[in-house]
């Protein structure tokens, strides 16, 4: 009888792990847009539900010796292993997430202060990138460069892209702000079809992501102009 009441309990302990496990994901799943770090962390603490759900017979085993005492006792039930699993996930989950949210956040702060101090600028190597991906392209054609209204810094940045669109051989840029638009963020090719795009715009899009500057596309109606960049705000 004792026997299949530990089977039983043995099988609520790996149940419940699992569900456990089931809940970090879903915390994780839902801190990926929040930050990386808190995601990472959770997920971390999935994996070790999952790991005391699979060993968890072994688990539950576990003896120990004092150097005077001859005889093994056991050390945890079964119970005692499951709160001792779901604190040491939560607790491993809360640090991760406070260390690895901290130098995300870090990260982006130092990232947002360098393009507020000097703005975003084409480095000789992202702007060679661009003139040579379009440059293979036999086509040329007028890109519109638009960016944000009220943002200088997208302005001088947008200017700076139709300057190296130029350079390249048949290919002009024109484009100025919109003053329709006052928010967003990323740089960003237009489309009325982002899915399968025509093959100029194709092209645009590579050239970007050849130079590290393409962040998505941007669909637009149909009538609007189906090849041209937005600069919005930087990410």
């Amino acid at each position: 009888m004792q026997d299949r009441q530990d089977q039983l309990d043995l099988r609520a302990v790996r149940l419940a792990t699992v569900g456990t496990a089931i809940a970090f994901v879903v915390v994780a799943i839902a801190g990926w847009f929040v930050n990386r770090g808190i995601a990472i962390a959770f997920f971390i603490g999935a994996v070790i539900c999952c790991i005391v759900a699979s060993k968890s017979l072994a688990l539950t085993d576990l003896r120990f010796r004092l150097p005077f005492i001859r005889e093994a006792r056991r050390q945890r039930t079964h119970w005692d292993v499951f709160r001792l699993t779901v604190y040491a996930s939560v607790t491993v989950a809360l640090l991760a997430s406070v260390i690895l949210g901290g130098a995300f956040y870090i990260v982006e702060l130092q990232g947002r202060l360098e393009i507020a101090q000097h703005g975003r600028h084409l480095s000789g190597t992202q702007r060679g990138a661009i003139v040579s991906a379009l440059s293979a392209s036999n086509a040329g054609q007028l890109i519109y460069v638009m960016s944000l209204n009220d943002c200088d810094e997208c302005e001088s940045f947008a200017q700076e892209i139709r300057d190296a669109i130029d350079l390249a051989p048949n290919w002009k840029a024109g484009g100025q702000q919109d003053p329709s638009r006052r928010s967003g963020s990323g740089l960003k090719v237009m489309s009325t079809e982002p899915q399968h795009p025509p093959k100029l715009t194709a092209t645009v899009a590579n050239a970007l992501a050849a130079a590290g500057i393409f962040d998505g596309w941007q669909k637009v109606s149909d009538g609007a102009y189906e090849t041209g960049i937005y600069v919005y705000r930087a990410r």
